[in-house]
């Protein structure tokens, strides 16, 4: 058990330690394409064939509209676009929108945006993020403006609320933590609708939150084994 402990922890550490050999673009690409998941909100869809992206537009907005009591907002264009995109922001602003969830002029965003989960970035692995979105091509297209009809609650994901360190990673149950919460599972796992806040204490087994699309009606299951309700 000892060994085989040891070898999980070596892998964990292998895995971080091979993450930050990557170019900061390059991380940052695996960041935003895969973990993060930002083309699901933020690239508009192929007309025509369902959920397919468009990846020749990737970034430059999305096509879904969240129509949710507590607001009406599409996803955003975050190409390097000056006018349309985020071209005009510094890296501080980008990192504040990411982890903080507010726009430069400090209008909140609607929480849809997971921030209350990347406040856990590390801060290597947020300037990635910021190095990749300034390499990609940017794209003019103005994005319907936001509607914002209420107060938004944004609880904060336990054990998210701050940045982890590199040297946490090595920790294969940390890791899985910092991987999980990049890809904000229970922002989806933990509600069943935008119109009820995410309750992360005792909501992990609810699941049933619909997701509408081109695709039909999707259902988020529980998180928690079955066994375990």
């Amino acid at each position: 058990m000892i060994v085989r402990r040891s070898l999980i922890g070596l892998a964990a550490l292998a895995a971080a330690g091979g993450a930050y050999a990557q170019a900061p673009v390059e991380r940052g690409s695996y960041l935003v394409n895969t973990i993060g998941a930002c083309s699901n909100c933020h690239t508009p869809r192929i007309a025509g064939q369902g959920a397919a992206p468009n990846l020749e537009l990737r970034l430059s907005g999305g096509t879904q509209t969240f129509n949710e009591p507590f607001f009406t907002v599409k996803g955003t264009n975050i190409t390097p676009d000056r006018d349309t995109g985020i071209g005009a922001w510094s890296d501080d602003d980008i990192k504040r929108a990411l982890t903080q969830g507010v726009r430069p002029n400090g209008v909140p965003l609607a929480m849809v945006m997971p921030s209350n989960f990347l406040k856990v970035l590390t801060a290597r692995d947020l300037d990635a993020i910021v190095a990749y979105l300034r390499s990609v091509p940017p794209v003019r297209n103005e994005v319907q403006a936001p509607n914002y009809k209420a107060p938004m609650p944004a609880p904060a994901y336990p054990g998210a609320e701050q940045p982890m360190t590199d040297d946490a990673l090595a920790d294969p149950v940390k890791l899985g933590f910092y991987l999980s919460s990049l890809a904000h599972c229970m922002a989806c796992h933990s509600r069943t609708s935008e119109a009820v806040p995410a309750d992360f204490a005792g909501a992990f087994g609810k699941g049933g939150r619909e997701f509408k699309g081109p695709f039909g009606v999707s259902t988020r299951t529980s998180a928690v084994p079955a066994s375990t309700i």
